[in-house]
């Protein structure tokens, strides 16, 4: 009985290996020389779906669209088995691993991110947060989180955003904490990568109180903005 649980245990494990390494990667435009390379990220935590939801949609959009000068590059779902199961972690033989934890190569799906990131000039990582960043100091919600990005158009589209949200609690604003957590995306950027630019937007999606809808709308909203911001693509 000990060995058919043992077989049962290796190959669920290696199922989920191949289910998780085989990332959904959407790419868009011709990528030179000269290219201006995008890559966006969502769905790291599986507990966050409106973030691989959102970038799914942006898919679907951007394929229909003329990419000028640039390539662009959507992973909306990094964490597989997380998403089908509502969790936070990807699971592997039997322990939970939190993928924005284990930045730059301590486990298999970052070390295909960590190959990737180096071939883009910027990075847009989008997650959901688990409250509104009013309603609790230490909540990240609703807040965006730039790296080398210019502050005065990301500033003009927030703006623009937020006439379209009535309630204060739900408006975007700069994330004013400094601190990247140890091994996140974030982190490893900054710290391997100190000129690429780097945008995590967070959405208040974990305790459900914005709608899926409003939390993909608002997502949506930023990166399209940035797109036509760049003149990356047109409306």
């Amino acid at each position: 009985m000990l060995l058919y649980i043992y077989l049962f245990l290796f190959l669920s494990t290696i199922i989920f290996y191949m289910f998780n390494k085989n990332l959904h990667i959407y790419n868009y435009g011709i990528k030179t020389t000269n290219s201006y390379n995008i890559l966006i990220v969502g769905g790291t935590h599986g507990n966050e779906p409106a973030s691989s939801l959102s970038l799914y949609r942006l898919a679907r959009y951007l394929k229909h669209k003329n990419i000028r000068n640039s390539f662009i590059t959507i992973i909306p779902m990094v964490n597989k088995t997380g998403f089908y199961t509502n969790n936070r972690y990807n699971n592997h033989f039997l322990k939970n691993y939190d993928i924005n934890r284990n930045y730059p190569k301590k486990y298999y799906i970052n070390t295909i991110l960590s190959d990737m990131i180096k071939e883009y000039d910027m990075i847009i990582d989008h997650h959901e947060g688990y409250n509104y960043h009013v309603s609790n100091k230490n909540s990240i919600g609703s807040t965006i989180s730039p790296v080398n990005f210019e502050t005065s158009m990301l500033d003009k589209i927030l703006n623009k955003l937020n006439k379209h949200i009535k309630s204060r609690d739900k408006k975007f604003v700069f994330n004013s904490k400094h601190s990247y957590p140890i091994g996140s995306l974030r982190n490893y950027i900054v710290e391997k990568f100190p000129k690429k630019k780097y945008l995590l937007i967070e959405t208040t999606g974990i305790t459900n109180r914005d709608t899926m809808y409003e939390r993909q709308f608002k997502a949506l909203y930023i990166i399209l903005s940035i797109l036509l911001d760049k003149d990356v693509i047109a409306l």
